[in-house]
């Protein structure tokens, strides 16, 4: 590699590519959350009474213009829905797990789970699932 000269000015790309970086939202949280959940009770192949797919479909896309005036009501009563489920599926693990002795394995995914729908919009001290797979890209607010 040439640092100095004219043959170092051919060589330099200086393209910038952004990053795919998602900003983690209380709803796109409250969404992986019932992810999460799903997967781990199919994984272990715990019945549950309802994987609430469906009405998580729904509820995605009344989530998506929460910034126009007249669709912040039906946003923030999906948002409180989604929360809702999320702690109803935690809950139903928390009955299940310990019968498949698996509880103390997954406590502290629980404990976290909980503080993230919990939170408040205006909460200083935020905690997120991590919203990206590359661990170079931050997510920084300003």
């Amino acid at each position: 590699m040439i640092l100095h000269g004219k043959a170092a000015q051919e060589d330099i790309d200086t393209t910038v590519q952004g990053t795919n970086t998602a900003y983690p939202t209380d709803g796109k949280l409250a969404i992986k959350i019932i992810n999460h959940r799903n997967k781990l009770a199919k994984a272990y192949g715990i019945q549950q009474r309802r994987t609430y797919g469906t009405e998580v479909k729904i509820l995605r896309l009344s989530l998506r213009h929460f910034r126009h005036i007249n669709r912040r009501a039906k946003t923030k009563k999906a948002l409180i829905r989604l929360r809702t489920l999320a702690h109803a599926l935690i809950r139903e693990l928390r009955r299940t797990l310990p019968g498949y002795t698996l509880f103390e394995h997954y406590q502290k995914d629980f404990l976290l789970y909980e503080r993230v729908l919990n939170q408040q919009p205006k909460d200083s001290n935020k905690v997120s699932i991590a919203a990206t797979a590359s661990p170079t890209s931050f997510c920084r607010r300003s």
